[in-house]
């Protein structure tokens, strides 16, 4: 019997109409507020999952895979949370600033970008200094491990902006010719450093060399970036992407037709009873399209048998399917368990039988909403008191209404009110 998550506390949320300006900016700087320090929750507990590898436990191979699994994350969003989390582990400074409300989020993001922990005192300050706008062009007129430029003086970089509006293919392309620089240089890549490289291979790219790159390197075909179209029984065609399927039209579809590899049917010349060959492998690995079908990574990949080798499963193309070393060591671990048929009706679990799509926890979550009508007959949900709304004496119950709002300071001995909501009063 698989053991189920614990119900979390829930969290409620009151949204009232109609009032006063005053109580409508505290609620808005709690809700500005409360944002912001659940995005520092999201970027420490990401953080902290990486760290331990407790993702393995859930059955995914990585922090990003896991938040993108479990709570519908974008792999992107989860992938800079995880790296503000890991810069501000040797910002302390920053991270104390936002902690004290000093700055905000957006803020927080920013310095990290751009601050070494030499640099951060100074950064700091001009953050405080400054405004979100103008905060921003500063740290985009700089670079990593700079101090900020002082009341102005010295020339700015020179940069300009290059948009443009291009389809699902070259999209793709993009994002993996990103991927495959950042992998060489064994580094972070920014969008400037991949285009420089890009043109730079083109430029230096004779033209006579038809299918070369640059001088003294060949064009790869055996390499680990591909597209991948998947056409199905209805005729629609889809290219896979990191973000999900992205449907195709049909010309392109067809023109890119002329020049790729087509993959379908059964593997022949395999014994279904022997080890896979390495041309079922590569047969396999091209199905899929050179992915891990588990956290699709491209890296360390291997051929699986769905129905285990060792426990009679055949090496036919239905019980194999392609994943990487790192997940494949959680399949024989036990934590990652996987059933079905390839290709297209594998199921993934971790090892307390729940699916790897499926939602952390019983979290349970409440908007209510009340409003003020100028009549003032109906009332809110909550009411907001400020020190001369507490009465003079307090009972038992009424003390319990107000409590969360008194606190005793421990060194003076004196009790301290906070202005807050309380649940409005029956009867």
């Amino acid at each position: 019997m698989h053991s189920q998550p614990e119900p979390m506390s829930e969290l409620t949320i009151d949204l009232i109409e109609g009032l006063p300006l005053k109580e409508l900016e505290t609620q808005l700087f709690h809700a500005f507020r409360g944002g912001d320090l659940f995005h520092r929750m999201r970027a420490f507990y990401l953080v902290e999952l990486d760290e331990r590898r407790l993702y393995q436990k859930a059955g995914c191979s990585s922090a990003v895979q896991y938040a993108e699994r479990k709570f519908g994350v974008q792999r992107r969003t989860a992938r800079e949370l995880l790296a503000v989390g890991r810069e501000l582990l040797e910002l302390p400074l920053i991270d104390q600033a936002f902690r004290d409300g000093a700055i905000n989020w957006s803020k927080t993001r920013l310095l990290t970008r751009i601050c070494v922990p030499e640099t951060q005192g100074a950064w700091l300050e001009k953050a405080r200094e400054l405004g979100a706008t103008e905060f921003a062009q500063q740290v985009a007129l700089s670079e990593k491990g700079r101090l900020p430029r002082e009341d102005g003086r010295g020339l700015p970089r020179v940069k300009f902006k290059i948009q443009a509006r291009v389809s699902a293919e070259v999209h793709e392309l993009w994002e993996s010719s990103f991927q495959k620089f950042a992998d060489e240089s064994g580094q972070g890549a920014s969008e400037e450093d991949v285009l420089r490289r890009l043109c730079e291979l083109y430029l230096s790219t004779p033209r006579c060399q038809e299918g070369a790159s640059e001088e003294g390197r060949q064009a790869n075909h055996d390499s680990l970036y591909h597209l991948v179209v998947d056409v199905h029984a209805s005729g629609e065609a889809t290219l896979r992407t990191e973000d999900g399927p992205v449907p195709l039209e049909k010309s392109v579809v067809e023109r890119m037709a002329c020049d790729c590899a087509v993959h379908d049917g059964p593997i022949q010349g395999q014994d279904p009873a022997a080890k896979a060959t390495q041309g079922t492998r590569t047969r396999i690995l091209r199905r899929d399209g050179y992915r891990c079908r588990s956290c699709e990574s491209p890296y360390g990949l291997q051929v699986h048998h769905i129905e285990w080798y060792s426990l009679g499963g055949p090496t036919v193309a239905e019980n194999l399917l392609s994943i990487c070393s790192r997940c494949h060591a959680l399949v024989h671990e036990g934590l990652l368990v996987i059933s079905g048929k390839a290709p297209g009706n594998v199921v993934f679990k971790d090892a307390r039988g729940q699916g790897l799509d499926q939602g952390a926890g019983a979290a349970s979550s409440r908007i209510r909403i009340g409003s003020l009508p100028e009549n003032g007959a109906a009332a809110p949900l909550r009411e907001y008191v400020d020190l001369e709304d507490l009465p003079e004496e307090m009972d038992h119950e009424t003390w319990q209404r107000y409590s969360h709002l008194i606190r005793r300071d421990p060194r003076t001995g004196r009790f301290r009110f906070t202005p807050g909501y309380v649940e409005r009063a029956q009867g």
